[in-house]
């Protein structure tokens, strides 16, 4: 970022509202005109919709009305600025040059946190709630201002819980440190908070004082929850905690996590519950949410409890790579004395999940775990705090986001469970999962390899829809990547093979979005694809690969604010998802026909450090570096992609890539062009 000194704005939000030029606060009629400005330079990229800023701030107005107050705010902003091209503005988008802006929510954001420094430099940036004290002045910005304050507020929280003092320097540690008391400070009950506080004692020796903020810690808890610290918090100050101060283990993508014991108080409400298996495992992942345990006595809890279960049961049902207990037979385990092994054998399920509630007014706090249950070990946690005082909103966001949390972990656990059968005791399910690491891995054998196992999964179930679209999803790739000589020879399977997998579909949103894959990539048939994804997403609006290949048909269809829609949500959907790389890339030239060059260059980049061995995504970073003036870096990505393709050039390039890229995407070409790809 660069910022000149007298010449630069700066938004500090996190805390309040002060924006500033240098050192001297920026002079506005009303304070509305630098909501205005917060509301631009929290935006993707500080580039945000007319329309969005007039339902932002005046949604009581008419539309012409509104429209004019906006312009009148957007002269009063830029009269304020030290120089008035900061702002820019056309008929439909407003935005700020992230040059010469500054603004802390933005950058914390942002902020990498891979590593105990760069945690603690994004841990500097908190300063408090997302504009603290201010008072919204229309009911669309108090909505919109609620969600962001809970986002970062999250994100805080993450930082604290992950963050390993034992690899930290004095001062890193005092920074988060900071931050565990500013988050303290918002909530007096925040446990994530208090063990980042243990967690730095003990690395610096002082058990005094970590037993001490376990007891702050537990009197607050007592106080405001009305039940005990959970406990991993607890076991911070054992003596096994002592000998490895670092943070608990949790799932990268948790805020938090709860371990889950056995079940012990009372006995089966229902229903005759045995220790043998009552049914033939699926071969399917097969799941039962038990019921949510209440740490409370107030029944009204286990009211919310129970609304919380039906809408997650409910969730994961519409998903049709899990197998689901009934919620009527998963009642029957409440309160059960069997251990979550014996329910495993009991229900014939490979995982369960679980989970407490805690409420108090209309403060809730849920915690949830999925737990194998063959081994009896934990596989991924979360914790979500919310506002349940509109019960059934904050139900459904909870439920959405296990789901969406719980398709890649089941994922993987099977790919883990198939890796370790024997070769001669493989279905075509397991031979599904071993291929998927090959699909993901995005090289010319790796594909092969997965084509192979697909094929195998084929000859053993031929009407198996999901590997019979996996399989052309794989011949598309040859050919869009140039891994088959005979490119028509590829591309002409893959439309077959999609073609046949319709007819296997059977509404399964995975078989749906491999075909549609397949199809976009490999023909002009937009308008099946789109019907398959949509109607996939209808059925499981959770699932990231879905939207990932719903952002690639935007971007074909130069639909490119709806392809970074599509592709941001399929990240947040899945952040550590194994086709993370593939989104990171799409959204990269997605960003590129909206002109964000140096975005796109940067997302790309991002797209190859999650897959460094994506030689074809060389490509996308020649043509964005070049797009965005960096032409260094443009010309090293030229020298990547023709090491790993000898006889590339743009005629040939135009060949192997779907149709709809040749034209219409101009920028994109002319972006290698500006790199050196020669153009024969």
């Amino acid at each position: 970022m660069i910022l000149e000194p007298g010449r630069s704005l700066t938004l500090r939000l996190l805390g309040g509202l002060d924006v500033r030029v240098a050192d001297a606060p920026v002079r506005v009629p009303t304070r509305k005109v630098l909501l205005l400005a917060a509301a631009i330079a929290t935006a993707p990229e500080m580039r945000i919709g007319r329309d969005r800023l007039r339902t932002l701030l005046w949604s009581d107005r008419g539309e012409e009305q509104g429209r004019g107050s906006l312009r009148h705010a957007l002269a009063a902003l830029r009269k304020a600025l030290p120089d008035p091209s900061m702002l820019s503005a056309s008929a439909e988008v407003v935005a700020l040059d992230p040059d010469r802006v500054f603004c802390d929510a933005t950058a914390f954001a942002a902020a990498p946190v891979d590593g105990p420094d760069r945690a603690a430099e994004a841990a500097s940036l908190y300063g408090g709630p997302f504009l603290a004290g201010i008072e919204a002045p229309d009911p669309s910005f108090e909505g919109w201002m609620l969600a962001e304050r809970r986002s970062l507020h999250a994100m805080a929280l993450a930082l604290v819980d992950r963050f390993d003092p034992s690899a930290a320097t004095t001062a890193g540690r005092e920074s988060v440190a900071r931050l565990a008391q500013r988050l303290l400070a918002e909530d007096p009950a925040c446990e994530e908070a208090y063990r980042a506080l243990i967690r730095g004692d003990l690395a610096a020796g002082r058990r005094n004082a970590a037993l001490r903020h376990l007891e702050d810690c537990r009197a607050a808890v007592r106080e405001i929850l009305g039940t005990e610290p959970e406990e991993m918090t607890l076991r911070l100050v054992d003596e096994p905690a002592m000998k490895r101060s670092g943070p608990a283990q949790s799932s990268p993508s948790t805020s938090g996590s709860q371990a889950f014991g056995p079940a012990k108080a009372g006995p089966v409400a229902t229903g005759p519950v045995t220790t043998g298996p009552v049914a033939p495992e699926p071969q399917r992942p097969s799941i039962v949410v038990l019921p949510f345990k209440t740490l409370s006595s107030d029944p009204e809890q286990g009211f919310f409890a129970d609304g919380v279960v039906e809408e997650i049961t409910s969730m994961l049902s519409r998903v049709r790579d899990f197998f689901v207990i009934a919620r009527q037979t998963a009642e029957t385990l409440r309160d059960s004395p069997l251990d979550t092994r014996e329910i495993g054998r009991a229900l014939g399920v490979r995982y369960i999940l679980e989970g407490a509630v805690r409420r108090a007014g209309n403060r809730a706090r849920i915690t949830v775990g999925l737990i194998d249950a063959e081994a009896g070990t934990q596989l991924w946690s979360n914790r979500f705090d919310g506002d349940a005082s509109d019960v059934f909103d904050f139900q459904d966001e909870v439920a959405s986001a296990v789901a969406g949390a719980l398709h890649p972990s089941l994922r993987q656990a099977e790919i883990d469970r198939a890796l370790r059968k024997r070769p001669d005791n493989l279905q075509a399910y397991d031979l599904i999962l071993r291929a998927y690491p090959h699909f993901w891995a995005h090289t010319r054998d790796d594909n092969a390899e997965a084509a192979e196992l697909f094929g195998r999964a084929i000859g053993i179930e031929p009407k198996n829809g999901l590997a019979t679209a996996m399989l052309a999803w794989c011949r598309a790739q040859d050919a869009s990547y140039m891994w088959d000589d005979d490119m028509d020879a590829a591309r002409a399977e893959a439309i077959r093979l999609a073609r046949r997998a319709g007819g296997l579909a059977d509404d399964d949103p995975s078989t749906m979005v491999a075909i549609a894959a397949a199809l976009s990539i490999t023909s002009t048939d937009f308008p099946m694809a789109r019907s398959l994804l949509e109607r996939s997403l209808e059925i499981d609006p959770n699932h990231a690969w879905g939207w990932m290949r719903y952002g690639w048909l935007q971007h074909y269809e130069r639909r490119p604010r709806e392809a970074v829609e599509a592709f941001d949500r399929a990240l947040k959907l899945s952040p550590y998802d194994p086709f993370a790389f593939n989104i990171l890339v799409g959204n990269g030239i997605a960003h590129q026909q909206l002109g964000d060059y140096q975005r796109a260059m940067h997302l790309v980049e991002a797209g190859l450090r999650a897959r460094p061995t994506i030689a074809w995504g060389y490509r996308a970073l020649a043509t964005t570096a070049a797009t965005a003036g960096d032409i260094d870096r443009a010309r090293a990505a030229i020298d990547r992609l023709t090491s790993a393709y000898p006889n590339m050039s743009i005629a040939r390039l135009r060949k192997a890539v779907p149709e709809a890229l040749v034209k219409g995407h101009e920028i994109y070409w002319e972006g290698l062009r500006k790199a050196g790809l020669p153009e024969e």
